[in-house]
C-alpha cells in the first residue's frame, strides 16, 4: 500500500513539473549565436566593452551610484536614466 501511494505521489509530481515545462518558453539557440560569447564578471566590465559617446539608458537607477559609473567609463553623449517608484525598494510617498 506504501509503495503504491508513494508511486501515485511520484507520478502526480512528474506530470505537475511537465506540465510547468510546456509552459516555459524555448530558444532555438545554435552555435552560431553563441561564437562570439563574452562572459563578464560584473557591471563595471561591461561597461568597458561599451563604446565612448554613445546613447545609454539605465533602467533602475535607484540611487544613481552606477550612473555615475556610466558617466565616468562610457561618457555617453547621452544619458537616459529611468527608474520605476512602484516597488518595495522605496518607502511609501517617497516619489
Amino acid at each position: 500500500m506504501k509503495k503504491r501511494i508513494f508511486r501515485f505521489i511520484k507520478n502526480l509530481i512528474r506530470d505537475q513539473k511537465v506540465k510547468q515545462m510546456k509552459d516555459v518558453p524555448r530558444l532555438d539557440v545554435e552555435q552560431k549565436h553563441i561564437e562570439n560569447i563574452k562572459i563578464l564578471l560584473n557591471r563595471q566590465e561591461l561597461l568597458k566593452h561599451l563604446p565612448k559617446n554613445g546613447v545609454v539608458a539605465e533602467l533602475g537607477v535607484y540611487k544613481g551610484g552606477f550612473s555615475q559609473e556610466i558617466l565616468e567609463i562610457c561618457k555617453p553623449s547621452k544619458l537616459h536614466l529611468v527608474d520605476t517608484w512602484a516597488t518595495s525598494s522605496y518607502p511609501e510617498g517617497k516619489g
